[in-house]
């Protein structure tokens, strides 16, 4: 079976100590889409799950601007601001995008508009 839809498998079966075993094995798996899966799983059934999958995620693929985005988004939706911020923040830098943040771990965030957080968190509706 190809990686992907491997990966995709384990995660739908809530096999995720195989998942970890199989992102630590494969560098061809395309990672961002699996860091999506990972987001899917800690809003939709296990956060614990989710933030080993990051965990190893950010081992694998710790360039991956997808992989400190979806992190950025998981950690917002479950309340963790400053996580968020500092995942965004990378995300950001990977990305080439301007966005200023703290970066060590005991810094308060600041100068950050609250939108930022309410954007990653999916709570801003936005209508054409």
């Amino acid at each position: 079976m190809a990686p992907l839809p491997l990966a995709m498998a384990l995660a739908q079966t809530g096999r995720i100590d195989d998942l970890c075993r199989l992102l630590r094995l494969r560098s061809d798996i395309p990672f961002g889409a699996v860091a999506a899966c990972a987001l899917f799983v800690g809003l939709t059934r296990d956060p614990g799950q989710a933030v080993t999958l990051f965990r190893v995620l950010r081992e694998a693929a710790p360039l991956d601007a997808d992989v400190w985005l979806a992190i950025a988004r998981f950690e917002a939706a479950i309340g963790n601001e400053a996580a968020a911020l500092r995942a965004a923040a990378v995300h950001a830098e990977l990305a080439g995008i301007s966005f200023a943040t703290p970066a060590r771990e005991d810094a308060a965030p600041v100068r950050i508009p609250l939108g930022t957080i309410r954007t990653l968190r999916g709570d801003v509706n936005i209508e054409f």
